[in-house]
């Protein structure tokens, strides 16, 4: 399972990247997070990473924006976030 999240309590790295395999953290995968600056040196490969986790449009929002300081960046992607999550009809 391929989980991305953005954690305000880390503001010079918000970005989590989160893998769980074979029921968890204790088991198999962990997290690591990221500053914006740090992604593209991450052997990670974060643009697929958040494809696996459901979110590809926050490569779209960050290759979309390049040299954007990481605060606006952060809050884009969770405005963006709070449009999608909306219930439909409301």
């Amino acid at each position: 399972m391929y989980l991305f999240h953005i954690d305000l309590s880390r503001p010079d790295t918000p970005f989590c990247f989160e893998q769980s395999i074979g029921g968890g953290h204790c088991e198999q995968g962990g997290a690591v997070w990221l500053a914006v600056s740090a992604l593209e040196a991450w052997p990670g490969e974060w643009r697929q990473h958040v494809q696996k986790s459901g979110c590809g449009w926050v490569a779209e929002a960050v290759d979309g924006h390049p040299g954007l300081d990481q605060a606006t960046l952060v809050a884009m992607i969770l405005e963006r976030h709070a449009e999608i999550a909306k219930p439909a009809g409301r």
